[in-house]
C-alpha cells in the first residue's frame, strides 16, 4: 500500500501545472528481462509491430504524445526509448511528427525498470518529472487526459492503478524520489523501488475502474489488441466459434511484403512481411512471422509460425 510519506525538499503544493511545466520526457520502457515467444519470434523490436497497415506500435505511441504535447501547447516532446543493451532498435518511427523518438540502451545487463530510471535521473535536476509507461502496450483511454489526472494529484510519483486487478504501466515521476535506488544490481521499480519511495516521499494513485491500455506481450495479447483497434472485441478461445464466424466480423492484417494465396483464409491473424500463406491454407488466431511459409492446406490455429531453421 501506498500513502503520504516524508516531504522531502519540495514544496507544501504543487499544482498540476507546476508539475506539468517541469515534464521534461516522456520514458518508453522496452525491455524486459526475458523475452517471450511473439519478440523472439517476430525478429523485431515489438514497437515496430503492425496495429494497422499504416501504423506500428511506436507511431500509435507517437500519436499519444504529439497529443500531449498540444495539450501542453507545446511545439514538440521528446520520446526516449529504453531498450536492452541486446535488444532490436526500432526502427518505424515517424520523422515528421511533433513526438521526436531517441532511442538508448541499458548500458548494463538487468537493471531492472527502477535502476534504469535511477540512471536516467542523473541527468536531470530534481524538480524534473519523467512520464514513464511501459511500451508493450496499447492505450485505450487517451494518454494526455491520464497525465493531466496524475499531474493533478501534485505528488512526487503517481501512478496509475486499475481497479479491476489488471496491471498498469503508467507513472509521472519526480526525479529526486530516484535518487535512492541503488546505483548497482537489479532494481525493480514496482516490487522493490516504489514501497521505499513511498516512505520518505508523496506517492499518489489515481483509479481507474478498468485497463487504461491493452497489453502485448505474447500473441493472445497482441491479436487481441488488434482486435479492440479494429473495432471489436477479443475473439473468444473456443476454436469452433472463430471459423463459424462471418469474415466481415474477423480482422486480419497483412504487411506489405507479405504473400497471400487468394485461396488462403485468415481469421484474426496477422501475416509479417516476408511471411507466406499458400493456396488452401487456413490461418487463424495467430502470427505468421517474416521468412515463415504456412504450407498448402495447412490448418494453422492459436500459433506463432516462424521460420523453418534451415
Amino acid at each position: 500500500a501506498m500513502g503520504r510519506g516524508t516531504f522531502v525538499s519540495r514544496p507544501a503544493v504543487r499544482s498540476a501545472d507546476q508539475v506539468l511545466a517541469r515534464l521534461r520526457r516522456v520514458v518508453l520502457l522496452a525491455g524486459g528481462v526475458r523475452a517471450t515467444l511473439l519478440q523472439s519470434g517476430i525478429g523485431r523490436c515489438i514497437l515496430d509491430l503492425p496495429l494497422t497497415q499504416r501504423q506500428t506500435l511506436l507511431n500509435h505511441w507517437q500519436e499519444q504524445v504529439s497529443d500531449l504535447a498540444a495539450r501542453l501547447a507545446r511545439r514538440s516532446m521528446d520520446i526516449l526509448v529504453m531498450i536492452d543493451w541486446t535488444g532490436n532498435e526500432p526502427r518505424s518511427a515517424m520523422m515528421d511528427s511533433p513526438a521526436t523518438v531517441t532511442v538508448e540502451r541499458d548500458p548494463l545487463e538487468l537493471r531492472g525498470t527502477g535502476g534504469v530510471l535511477r540512471d536516467l535521473a542523473t541527468h536531470y535536476e530534481d524538480d524534473d518529472y519523467l512520464l514513464v509507461v511501459s511500451a508493450r502496450q496499447m492505450m485505450t483511454e487517451s494518454l494526455s487526459q491520464l497525465t493531466l489526472d496524475l499531474a493533478a494529484t501534485g505528488g512526487d510519483v503517481s501512478i496509475v492503478a486499475h481497479d479491476d486487478g489488471t496491471p498498469s504501466g503508467l507513472q509521472l515521476v519526480r526525479c529526486a524520489s530516484l535518487r535512492d535506488i541503488s546505483p548497482v544490481g537489479f532494481v525493480d521499480m514496482k516490487e522493490q523501488a516504489l514501497p521505499k519511495i513511498a516512505r520518505q516521499f508523496d506517492a499518489k494513485v489515481v483509479h481507474r475502474r478498468h485497463a487504461t491500455a491493452a497489453p502485448i506481450r505474447h500473441r493472445q495479447d497482441y491479436l487481441a489488441a488488434l482486435r479492440i483497434r479494429h473495432g471489436g472485441a477479443p475473439s473468444p478461445s473456443a476454436i469452433p466459434t472463430v471459423f463459424d464466424r462471418e469474415p466481415s466480423t474477423c480482422f486480419n492484417l497483412v504487411e506489405d511484403g507479405a504473400e497471400i494465396a487468394s485461396t488462403a483464409s485468415l481469421h484474426d491473424s496477422v501475416v509479417l512481411r516476408g511471411g507466406k500463406v499458400d493456396g488452401g491454407a487456413i490461418v487463424a488466431r495467430s502470427v505468421v512471422c517474416g521468412g515463415a511459409v504456412v504450407g498448402p492446406g495447412q490448418v494453422i490455429v492459436d500459433r506463432i509460425i516462424t521460420p523453418t531453421p534451415r
